[in-house]
């Protein structure tokens, strides 16, 4: 996120400012700002006010005993349900020549005189929500020239708590020139702050390490981040030159307060990840607790709760025990050989002692100097980077084996590859060659199959052209001998008339009956030729868009009569059925096969007389419907589901090849049809060819 330019602006402005008061005053040297730590009183209660509209405690004497004698912010009982506390001190005499008077942190609404006059005002008391959440402000204002002895007093609103006393704990008041109390401010807060704004980048760099780089130990970079980012807004926001960029003291502490609370989350975060494993759960514990505490006291802070102050110093109290065992688990994880627990327990040790200074300040068993917490801070989160970054140099380590150790495999693998390549390519090429003999065999069985029906086929075209050319040949015999018999009627009429009439009568009678017998085999002889030819055409056709199955199956019918004849009496009914697109040729085959299957099975059930034989054509929604229906043998119950098998036949061994079926199976398949199978052992078997209306 980009900066505010104008929170920006107003901090280089007031940077600017300061340097330029200190180059006026390298020029003329002025005195340096002095503690108002000696001569304050206080006293409880509102003042009246007087004619001149100026409260009239202004005015009060030095030795009045109604103003107590006080140690600054501490030590000030007797509120009885006061909502103002009054407090005086006399200012200094100095030579500075804007002299002004400088306050840490006031957390409500006050009013400061010196004499007579109102010299500075902050809040309205009013109006002022004393009921609500307080942050602390400090303040710097002028109070023009004042002669010895002059009582700077302030009129404060008390605070919620049960003190009342509207000062926070590490309080300081301070008197000199405005650009001395300026560079004073500069010097004392610089450093937190600077320290500040620095962990709060190492925390956004952390988070994008986590976010981004997803190695091994982004657990690390976002404990870090999380930690940082809470001392950062610590540190930052409540320094003095913080109130230079958000004016605004609650929502200046608010976020800070998130830092404060939320911070032993990232730390025990830490610890967790660096503790050994029988120190892992604690650690757990502390940051879930911590983060789950830290969310009340936010909500309890926000909404003024009365007794937050008491659950802060029990928070505290908490912290500080948790801390020490904190360290105790460091230093056993440590004395076990854990090289980042020592790590973590130096720069621990390191932040508490600059720590424990701020401590012995805030409840006054030293001067004051300057805060060094953010500079033990600074040292932990040194230590914390050291951390990570061993971590991170162990995870490159790791990462290089890991990176080793798979090109390794991947080379590995690689060979298996090329080996498994080169055993699938064999493997392959031998699968072809095993296809390529599957196919050569299946065309070899196919042309078996076709060869086999050829050879019905011409058995039976043999038998059926003999028996007219029989008779055609009875038929000549019988005229030459009519012929002859004219000859020798014609050669008796030359020695007299006789029974020449009768002879020659007899004679054109039997070469009438001659003429028409060999006219009925020629006729017989044509239409066995013409269904031939018609067969032999259509078995070479292409793929026709209307074809009448009728003529297929009465061609077949015809050519296999002689075969039909003496085996079995066919039925026909073959009803009106639309053209179909098909390859004719191969369905004729399919008719062959079927009908060359009724007549084999009808043989195979030997039984006295000659079968049955219906051919039906039926015309469906879909589908054109062709049946052929035998009396034969039957199919058992366990062959139904093997009848379509390459080579499986129930014809005994030596009668068929066992391809009729299947080749018919595949043609039917072909035309996008089917081919169904119904038989009972005993009383025949039915075969149902359905073909679609329409090319599929």
């Amino acid at each position: 996120m980009r900066p505010r330019l104008p929170g920006v602006a107003r901090l280089g402005g007031v940077l600017a400012l300061v340097a330029l008061l200190s180059a006026c005053g390298a020029a003329a040297p002025e005195a340096e700002p002095v503690d108002l730590t000696a001569g304050w009183q206080y006293r409880w209660g509102d003042s009246p006010v007087g004619d001149d509209g100026v409260p009239v405690w202004v005015h009060d004497r030095a030795d009045d005993p109604a103003w107590t004698d006080t140690a600054v912010p501490v030590g000030m009982p007797g509120r009885d349900g006061q909502e103002y506390l009054w407090l005086r001190v006399p200012l200094p005499e100095g030579d500075w020549a804007d002299p002004a008077v400088y306050f840490t942190s006031v957390l409500t609404p006050f009013e400061a005189y010196v004499g007579s006059r109102r010299v500075y005002g902050y809040g309205d008391m009013d109006e002022w929500a004393g009921h609500g959440y307080t942050a602390a402000q400090w303040h710097l204002f002028g109070y023009g020239t004042a002669s010895g002895g002059s009582y700077l007093c302030l009129r404060l609103l008390a605070s919620t708590d049960a003190t009342g006393v509207p000062l926070m704990a590490d309080n300081r008041a301070l008197a000199g020139s405005e650009g001395s109390l300026l560079r004073y401010i500069l010097v004392i807060s610089i450093d937190r702050f600077v320290l500040g704004c620095l962990f709060l980048l190492l925390s956004l760099i952390a988070l994008d390490l986590y976010q981004h780089r997803r190695e091994q130990a982004e657990r690390y970079y976002l404990a870090f981040a999380a930690f940082t980012l809470c001392t950062g807004l610590a540190f930052s926001l409540t320094a003095e030159l913080a109130q230079f960029l958000i004016p605004s003291p609650v929502a200046r502490f608010g976020v800070a307060q998130v830092g404060i609370y939320f911070f032993p989350v990232g730390l025990f975060g830490f610890c967790e990840l660096i503790a050994g494993a029988d120190e892992k759960r604690p650690f757990r514990l502390l940051w879930r607790a911590f983060g789950a505490v830290g969310v009340a006291l936010l909500a309890l802070q926000f909404a003024g709760f009365p007794f937050y102050v008491h659950l802060f110093m029990v928070w505290t109290a908490t912290l500080v025990l948790s801390v020490l065992v904190g360290i105790g688990l460091s230093v056993r994880a440590a004395a076990h050989g854990n090289v980042e627990a020592r790590i973590f327990y130096l720069g621990l040790i390191a932040a508490l002692l600059f720590i424990l200074y701020d401590v012995g300040f805030a409840v006054g068993a030293i001067p004051f100097w300057r805060w060094l917490s953010p500079w033990g801070v600074f040292a932990f989160v040194a230590a914390l980077l050291h951390i990570v970054e061993r971590r991170r140099a162990e995870d490159r380590r790791q990462l290089a084996v890991y990176s080793e150790e798979l090109q390794a495999h991947s080379r590995e693998l690689e060979s298996r590859v090329e080996e498994r390549t080169r055993d699938l390519r064999q493997k392959n090429e031998a699968l072809e060659q095993a296809l390529n003999d599957l196919r050569e065999a299946q065309s070899q069985l196919v042309l078996r199959e076709k060869m086999a029906s050829l050879g019905n086929l011409v058995a039976g075209v043999a038998h059926e052209i003999n028996n007219p050319v029989g008779a055609i040949r009875s038929a000549a015999d019988v005229t030459q001998r009519a012929v002859e018999r004219l000859r020798r009627a014609q050669a008796g009429a030359a020695d007299g008339p006789g029974d020449r009439g009768e002879s020659e009568e007899r004679a054109l009678r039997a070469l009438e009956m001659n003429s028409a017998v060999v006219e009925e085999a020629s006729e017989r002889v044509a239409r066995i030729v013409r269904s031939l030819k018609q067969f032999a055409e259509l078995d070479e056709a292409e793929f026709q868009e209307a074809v009448d199955v009728r003529e297929g199956l009465a061609n077949a019918l015809v050519l296999l009569e002689s075969r039909l004849t003496p085996v079995a009496e066919v039925t026909q009914e073959l009803g009106e059925v639309p053209a179909i697109p098909c390859w004719p040729g191969e369905l004729n085959q399919v008719f062959m096969n079927v009908l060359l299957n009724a007549i084999e099975a009808i043989e195979a059930a030997g039984a006295d007389g000659r079968g049955s034989i219906t051919v039906r054509t039926l015309a469906r929604r879909e589908v054109v419907r062709v049946e052929v229906e035998d009396s034969g043998k039957g199919i058992a119950a366990e062959h139904l589901n093997r009848v379509f098998d390459p080579g499986f036949t129930t014809k005994g061994t030596g009668v068929g090849t066992g391809l009729g079926l299947s080749t018919s199976y595949r043609t039917v398949q072909k035309h996008g049809g089917r081919i169904l199978v119904e038989s009972e052992v005993g009383r025949g078997t039915t075969v149902a060819i359905e073909l679609p209306l329409k090319a599929g």
